[in-house]
């Protein structure tokens, strides 16, 4: 979890404590349904639409929904991730799978290399451009007239893409290095400096591999 530090400004003078901030992922996934069908080339197209109205949303999701995307390796696993996620974008109604994979490649660039210093893809529009970039719209109650001053931070997110792009903000804010095991291809949050593989079973398995090659 990520924190601000506010000061303020009016009345006398007093820090605010540090605040997290919270990914708020205002949809309710069994509220929407999700269909797949294959373009002229061959490439399969999911689309997705609202069916349901006054489900509970599923708040505090961000990270399980950013991990188990980046998990996704087929169409199959792509439905069946967009079935229980909600919209894909709140901008649009489909995606190809193709995109999705894009999408993929974008965001775990984004998370080795850092916001800033990742092109932005041509298929990205709207509201879910300030998300993307870094700049999210993050919303702040602060109420003074307590003896300790209360606040609560909060980016809130309609759809998959948002909430993705929300959490690696909040991962860069806090100072987060992410590195991809050469093994397994994951992305992970090393422990050390020094820290190569995601966990000792892929140390393991790429270290018999280099015995048995004799290198």
């Amino acid at each position: 979890m990520s924190y601000l530090l506010f000061r303020s400004t009016s009345g006398p003078k007093q820090i605010l404590a540090a605040m997290p901030i919270e990914i708020i992922y205002r949809v309710a996934p069994e509220d929407w349904a999700v269909s797949v069908k294959s373009n002229s080339e061959e490439i399969p197209v999911f689309s997705w639409r609202k069916t349901g109205w006054g489900s509970s949303p599923e708040l505090g999701q961000a990270i399980t929904i950013r991990d188990a995307f980046d998990a996704v390796k087929s169409p199959s696993d792509a439905l069946s991730f967009l079935s229980h996620s909600g919209p894909f974008r709140y901008v649009r109604g489909s995606v190809s799978w193709t995109v999705f994979q894009g999408w993929q490649a974008f965001f775990r660039n984004q998370r080795i290399k850092g916001v800033r210093s990742t092109q932005t893809p041509q298929w990205v529009d709207g509201d879910e451009l300030d998300h993307i970039v870094g700049n999210p719209k993050i919303k702040i109650d602060i109420t003074l007239k307590a003896k300790v001053p209360l606040a609560k931070v909060w980016i809130e997110c309609a759809s998959v893409v948002e909430v993705i792009a929300a959490s690696i903000f909040v991962e860069q804010l806090k100072g987060v290095k992410i590195r991809i095991c050469p093994w397994c291809q994951r992305l992970f949050e090393p422990q050390t400096k020094r820290g190569t593989y995601c966990g000792h079973a892929c140390a393991h398995s790429a270290g018999q591999k280099r015995r048995r090659s004799g290198t």
